[in-house]
């Protein structure tokens, strides 16, 4: 980074610019799929809401359910029953490593499936501006015509072969054999899928952001945020960029004002000062930014 003015990008400017990005989108598309898989994510939602938070339901995968479904193990009789536990075992590797498959290649194809054709611009960024971006979506480089080299897709993008980075950030740990012997490896075979499932913030920020911050030649004088949810999930990413720049001026843009209040509070929460932060809605954001009309001349 070599300019003054950062921008971070969320979901809701992909919304902005009429994109299907919403977690709801993902449903529809794949509705059949999800349904048959629902049970094993118990979290109380409605089906119609199951998905719109579709990472923190990652985090609620109960391997137990799965087990219950496939142990054929009968310990009536004197002998033990190897051949059923490495039955079950194998049930349970099998099916999570079918629904890490398939979400993750559901996942990735409905994002690449995004079109932007219909978008157009709504505001104009400084030429300098640079980018980190938790979308997955090129709609600066495309939209915009933002340089490549100026956006950083923290979480990964369209079109690259790497794979893309999502998933919940509860802790899973691995049963022990003394805690339960005879199912220790069924249950470790169903947490897999929390395993896999998983997004690694802090070794994200160790290993990507913490070298793009300190790469930066200039100090960050202005960070604008737009339409990110401020999660828990990558509220962590916030925090660190905060840290690195202290003395900037944080701008956050939201859908609505109600929503742009609440981040408000959560920001200042992670230690912005509230004299160093001002929020706003889109149309805020366009007047403050106003797009760039093209001049018919005589």
């Amino acid at each position: 980074m070599n300019s003054n003015h950062l921008f971070i990008i969320g979901n809701g400017f992909d919304l902005w610019h009429n994109l299907p990005t919403n977690y709801k989108d993902f449903y529809q598309q794949y509705r059949e799929y999800l349904d048959q898989i629902e049970h094993y994510f118990p979290n109380g939602l409605q089906e119609e809401e199951l998905w719109s938070d579709f990472e923190n339901v990652l985090g609620k995968f109960d391997e137990s359910i799965l087990i219950d479904e496939n142990d054929f193990m009968d310990f009536s009789g004197d002998d033990f029953p190897t051949q059923q536990m490495y039955g079950l075992e194998d049930a349970v590797e099998n099916f999570s490593n079918d629904t890490i498959q398939s979400i993750t290649k559901s996942f990735t194809t409905w994002i690449n499936s995004i079109n932007l054709e219909r978008s157009v611009e709504q505001m104009t960024f400084p030429d300098t501006a640079k980018f980190i971006n938790f979308n997955y979506t090129s709609t600066l480089q495309q939209l915009y015509k933002i340089p490549v080299e100026h956006v950083y897709h923290i979480h990964g993008n369209v079109g690259q072969a790497k794979p893309l980075i999502f998933g919940h950030t509860e802790a899973v740990t691995q049963a022990m054999a003394e805690e339960d012997s005879y199912y220790t490896v069924a249950i470790n075979n169903g947490r897999r899928v929390l395993e896999v499932l998983r997004k690694p913030v802090a070794d994200i920020i160790r290993d990507k952001l913490n070298p793009l911050l300190e790469s930066s030649a200039t100090d960050i004088s202005v960070i604008t945020v737009i339409g990110h949810s401020l999660n828990k999930i990558d509220l962590p990413y916030f925090s660190r960029i905060a840290d690195q720049f202290p003395n900037a001026h944080w701008q956050c843009f939201s859908y609505s004002l109600i929503e742009a209040t609440a981040h408000r509070t959560i920001l200042g929460q992670i230690g912005i000062p509230i004299g160093n932060l001002s929020i706003g809605t889109y149309k805020q954001l366009v007047q403050q930014y106003p797009l760039k009309r093209a001049v018919d001349f005589p």
